[in-house]
């Protein structure tokens, strides 16, 4: 089970990913946020550059490889269900 601290930034967004206005995916759609639950946590933290997952195809070398790239070597180690879940969304 993911713990997400108080003081975390993401505390502030509501943690659902059923029914209208949620703000995350559910594992079996690849987990991490959608595009409104990152508008949303844009507008409550101006300066953010908070982007959602680099899913299509990328040109290589370019700024959304690079992402895609960073990407999967910080989370290789994720194990969890929702981590997975996520690392097969970017294609890692």
């Amino acid at each position: 089970m993911a713990y997400i601290q108080h003081n975390s930034p993401f505390s502030k967004v509501r943690k659902t990913t059923k029914g209208k206005g949620r703000n995350f995916l559910s594992t079996e759609e690849g987990a991490g946020m959608t595009e409104a639950g990152v508008k949303k946590y844009r507008k409550e933290n101006p300066g953010s550059k908070l982007k959602t997952a680099v899913t299509g195809d990328v040109k290589p070398g370019s700024k959304a490889a690079k992402r895609r790239k960073s990407f999967c070597a910080r989370s290789r180690g994720w194990t969890g269900e929702r981590g997975k879940a996520a690392r097969r969304r970017w294609k890692c």
